[in-house]
């Protein structure tokens, strides 16, 4: 019985083993793997668009419809206005910075020019100065200056190598309040430069000029000396300075006494100075009287020479814009405000 009992459960064991030996192979495979395969297997079916897209595409359409209607709107309003008239002609010209421009009689931009301010500074400092440098060195009472005559260059001393601060006399010739005519000198070893392209920085650099390249000598009233010279100068001459003193090439002293014609140009007249101080005359009642042709015991020894002296340009360009651009606005200014 117990034997037999062992080969029924032999015999079950091996029928088991023979029977999961011969099963086809999906039996033993996951159930939840193949329902995954089986879906795969079908065909996908489309994604719906994401809800933020649909939005931005909405926002998009809206705004292009609102713009277009937006332009629609515009036009309708300028067709609808009336056209208005330029007051501007096609020859004015806006600078978008604001300011105003200047034009010439050739219809071309004027870019050399000063504002009032400007103005103002380069004339009160010219006329200040040369006051103060005058009430320094004259005897007599000066004034308020009223105007400016003429400014010139004066050879007066030619002895090369030892001229180097004092080659040149710098007379300015001015009238005050009282109708004084007065004649203030410098001394300078050098004409005035200036490479400017403005007139505002050309006069600037006359300014310094004056400061820097002269030193005050004297100021003297002329008043009386053209009525002196009445009778033995032509109309052109305009005023009769002081004598001074001045070298010739031979470095022998002399006096030299200038006669102006027209603005920076005219005759200067020399005689050597000890034959004018040896008799203990006046150089100029002497020229006088040279001019006129009156004789004395001592008209033979003294005799007087002459040469002239051109104008200096950059001095007579500096005078032109003191004239044409700073005094006569200042007058125009002054009107304007009475």
């Amino acid at each position: 019985m117990e034997q037999k009992l062992h080969k029924n459960a032999a015999k079950a064991l091996s029928t088991q083993q023979n029977v999961g030996s011969f099963l086809p192979e999906k039996v033993w495979t996951n159930k939840n793997a193949e329902k995954q395969r089986k879906k795969m297997k079908r065909t996908p079916k489309k994604k719906k668009p994401h809800t933020l897209l649909k939005c931005v595409s909405v926002a998009l359409a809206g705004g292009l419809i609102g713009y277009m209607t937006y332009i629609n709107l515009l036009a309708r309003a300028y067709n609808d206005t009336l056209p208005s008239r330029d007051p501007h002609t096609a020859e004015d010209v806006f600078d978008p910075n604001g300011n105003d421009f200047e034009f010439g009689d050739d219809s071309q931009i004027i870019t050399d020019t000063m504002d009032e301010s400007e103005i103002k500074v380069l004339t009160e400092n010219f006329i200040n100065n040369i006051s103060e440098d005058a009430r320094n060195r004259c005897e007599t009472e000066v004034g308020q200056i009223s105007e400016i005559l003429a400014c010139a260059l004066i050879p007066c001393n030619m002895i090369e190598g030892a001229n180097e601060i004092d080659k040149y006399r710098l007379s300015i010739l001015f009238k005050n309040e009282n109708e004084n005519l007065f004649e203030l000198q410098y001394f300078t070893g050098t004409d005035f430069e200036s490479d400017a392209e403005t007139s505002k920085d050309y006069f600037a650099d006359f300014i310094n000029y004056l400061y820097y390249n002269c030193s005050i000598l004297s100021c003297v009233d002329i008043t009386d000396n053209l009525a002196l010279f009445d009778g033995c100068v032509d109309e052109t001459v305009t005023a009769v300075g002081q004598a001074f003193w001045g070298y010739k090439e031979s470095g022998d002293e002399y006096y030299y006494i200038p006669v102006y014609t027209s603005a920076g140009e005219g005759t200067v007249y020399y005689t050597i100075s000890s034959t004018i101080d040896g008799y203990e005359k006046d150089p100029v009642e002497e020229l006088r009287r040279h001019l006129l042709n009156i004789k004395d015991d001592n008209s033979d020894k003294i005799a007087f020479s002459y040469m002239p002296f051109t104008k200096s340009s950059n001095i007579q360009k500096a005078m032109k814009i003191l004239s044409e651009k700073l005094l006569k606005e200042n007058e125009n200014e002054t009107e304007n405000k009475l």
